[in-house]
């Protein structure tokens, strides 16, 4: 099979124009060799001396957008939310993201990401690998592919790692910093960055309990405590260690959740307009891709597919997102 010759498909457009090129210029302070859609040109060898990685922030069943990145205080939909100022003037985001509004002019919120998937499952798979199950077929991770391609496979450590729960002696202080706060999650961000700095390319660090179809305002408030600090020093962290140009960091969870509020106080899951957020890697930081409407129910400007921001995230990192890989059977394209 021929690997598709475009790096981002032709549905990111806003209604005025603007292609995939544009998309990338936008998201890119050098426009990540946008200009030519041929392949990167930089060996596999040349990316792990200049140690290029990236880190997963992954929140598991599903971040409601109103709470976290895309508010709507003036909207019944919003709920009691408010939103805050950031470090870049006229952006917003929830009240509950107090030190990422401080790191504002780092992050690339993307507020118009969509997708069909509303099942857990198949919408967790889909974000992990950037299209959906193909029967017979076993496709690699978004961390297996960056892992394949730019890790080294000559040294004893893993170049994938996934970080979940509590680390071992985390009691004791080893993987605590008063900065990054003292949450399972802030940890293993801590971790997550010391792995870098031994040369793991790749590290996937989980939030659990996101799916909030009860009670919606405060669990997304208690988990958004949990995360909050931890995501934002991580990023200050990388960037005062000169490592967050050369590191990736992506934030998203499987699906957003819905503009309307349920008898439960909850919110349902939402696939047709979510968050995602980028920050490092070359990303030009204090800016907003995409826009919904004033209730959240649809996407007004630049709808973003999966594939879209997969593309985008390889491309960042200097990979070929059309890498081929042999699966035992017939050599197969990782997206379509």
């Amino acid at each position: 099979m021929r690997p598709n010759p475009q790096y981002l498909t032709d549905v990111v457009q806003q209604s005025r124009g603007t292609g995939r090129r544009d998309f990338l210029r936008q998201l890119s302070a050098a426009g990540l060799a946008a200009a030519s859609f041929g392949g990167t040109g930089v060996s596999a060898n040349e990316l792990r001396r200049q140690g290029r990685a990236c880190i997963l922030l992954w929140m598991q069943g599903g971040p409601s957008q109103f709470e976290t990145f895309s508010p709507k205080p003036h909207h019944a939909n919003g709920g009691q939310t408010k939103a805050i100022a950031t470090s870049v003037p006229g952006i917003h985001i929830a009240e509950n993201l107090p030190h990422c509004a401080q790191v504002m002019n780092e992050l690339a919120i993307i507020r118009s990401m969509t997708s069909s998937e509303d099942n857990h499952q198949r919408a967790t798979y889909l974000l992990h690998h950037g299209r959906l199950p193909n029967r017979g077929v076993k496709f690699p991770t978004l961390g297996s592919n960056v892992a394949h391609q730019i890790g080294d496979t000559t040294n004893q450590r893993p170049n994938y790692v996934r970080l979940g729960g509590r680390l071992p002696n985390a009691g004791g202080g080893e993987f605590l910093d008063t900065k990054y706060g003292n949450s399972d999650f802030a940890s293993n961000c801590l971790m997550a960055r010391r792995l870098l700095e031994q040369g793991v390319p790749f590290v996937e660090v989980v939030s659990r309990g996101w799916d909030t179809h009860q009670d919606n305002f405060k669990r997304t408030r208690n988990r958004a405590a949990q995360i909050d600090q931890p995501m934002a020093r991580l990023i200050s962290d990388l960037k005062q260690r000169d490592m967050l140009d050369k590191t990736l960091v992506v934030w998203m969870g499987e699906f957003g959740r819905s503009p309307h509020v349920n008898r439960h106080g909850g919110r349902d899951h939402f696939p047709e307009a979510f968050n995602a957020v980028l920050a490092g890697g070359g990303i030009q930081g204090g800016q907003v891709l995409g826009k919904t409407n004033a209730s959240g129910t649809s996407i007004e400007e630049q709808p973003v597919t999966v594939n879209d921001l997969f593309q985008t995230i390889y491309h960042t990192l200097g990979i070929h997102p059309h890498h081929l890989v042999n699966t035992g059977t017939p050599i197969k394209e990782l997206l379509s």
